[in-house]
């Protein structure tokens, strides 16, 4: 047997380092926001409403999600397009303030998908680590980067 079982499986602990730092930032503010509008930390982290699940829980923050993510789309189309209520600048588009934070939408997706995530982890309805499973798939078949090696000659 292995000294280090979870790490022979590759459950070693995620890399955070690997995530976008500007990505973090956003995040964290809109957490930030919700902790000072609710007058509470973790505010996401209370009991569901009597006789909602926590699919339905979840649901309901991936829709906050797509609401954000549509602005966001819409203001960038507007742009470019240059339509009716088009932003003046690209900077200004693709930032697409939130009416009642004022923080750029993209903190709220991430928070949002944050939430659901966590809500259905917290459910034991998926892992709160997912793990390396594409080393299972790969490596007996692959050495590292040989994939987008391959993808990168085509």
């Amino acid at each position: 047997m292995p000294r280090d079982l979870k790490a022979a499986l590759g459950g070693k602990k995620p890399l955070l380092a690997f995530c976008a730092p500007a990505a973090l930032n956003h995040w964290a503010r809109a957490h930030q926001w919700g902790n000072f509008k609710y007058l509470q930390a973790g505010n996401y982290l209370r009991e569901n409403p009597e006789g909602v699940t926590d699919l339905e829980m979840a649901l309901e923050y991936i829709s906050a999600a797509q609401r954000h993510l549509a602005h966001i789309s819409d203001n960038i189309v507007r742009y470019m397009a240059g339509g009716l209520r088009a932003a003046a600048l690209p900077e200004i588009a693709a930032s697409s303030e939130d009416a009642e934070s004022h923080l750029p939408q993209w903190g709220h997706v991430l928070a949002s998908v944050g939430i659901a995530i966590q809500k259905l982890a917290d459910a034991g309805l998926i892992p709160a680590d997912p793990g390396t499973p594409w080393i299972h798939f790969y490596e007996e078949q692959h050495q590292p980067g040989e994939l987008i090696l391959k993808e990168k000659s085509k």
